[in-house]
């Protein structure tokens, strides 16, 4: 994590301080600035991982430097800190491309897990915006969102995936209607080949099989002690 550099865009003191010494204590280096201008500036002059950015900033707000920085790098991560649970904020924001929202007050800890969810997603090797599509699924990776249009009542039903759920579900939708090794699962989601993680693994699949169920042209298949397959018919 020595070359993880993390934008810290704030300008209440004592957030910066909190969140700035978190993040050192897990090893990541944290540059901020209180204001749009610096920060774009230390985004151009460094090679950041993600940027952290409050959507009330003085001058210019958060939103108008996020599409900054996504214009300069469509792949740039971005979580936003705001005062309001709004929904037309956090529609705003993963227009834009956000990788996460987070409501203040916050929890230091809950931040940093979020942090390190992104970034783990990041070294997956994972192209940001990706959208899947299959049968009448739709799986938006950053949003951590499984969505079923129902062909019979025509209703769109909405499920919110954990972290790993959707680290899994992303690399069977990756390798659709092919095997992905047990072994490379592990070491990409659980980044260790153990037996207390094959046995996580196992009910992550069995959790992502009960919500596909619905749709009987979609199934995960397990090619026993080899992997696993998303097919779609």
């Amino acid at each position: 994590m020595e070359d993880t550099k993390i934008l810290l865009v704030e300008d209440n003191a004592n957030c910066v301080n909190t969140i700035s010494k978190a993040l050192h204590e897990k090893g990541y280096e944290c540059i901020t600035a209180n204001n749009a201008d610096e920060a774009l500036t230390l985004f151009y002059s460094n090679n950041i991982s993600l940027s952290i950015i409050n959507t009330t900033l003085a001058g210019k707000d958060g939103f108008t430097l996020a599409g900054e920085i996504k214009t300069a790098q469509q792949s740039a991560a971005v979580i936003f800190l705001s005062q309001k649970n709004d929904e037309r904020e956090k529609i705003q924001a993963f227009n834009i491309g956000a990788d996460d929202f987070v409501v203040k007050p916050f929890f230091t800890s809950e931040l940093v897990l979020r942090i390190e969810a992104v970034i783990r997603r990041a070294t997956l090797g994972i192209s940001r915006n990706n959208i899947f599509t299959f049968s009448n699924f739709t799986f938006n990776y950053n949003r951590q969102l499984l969505t079923y249009s129902n062909p019979e009542t025509k209703k769109i039903e909405e499920r919110k995936l954990t972290y790993k759920e959707s680290d899994l579900l992303k690399i069977l939708c990756l390798n659709i209607n092919q095997i992905v090794g047990r072994t490379t699962i592990l070491h990409k989601v659980w980044k260790k080949d153990t037996y207390f993680n094959a046995r996580s693994m196992d009910v992550y699949i069995t959790k992502l099989r009960k919500y596909l169920s619905c749709d009987s042209n979609v199934e995960i298949l397990n090619q026993h002690g080899i992997g696993f397959k998303l097919a779609y018919s």
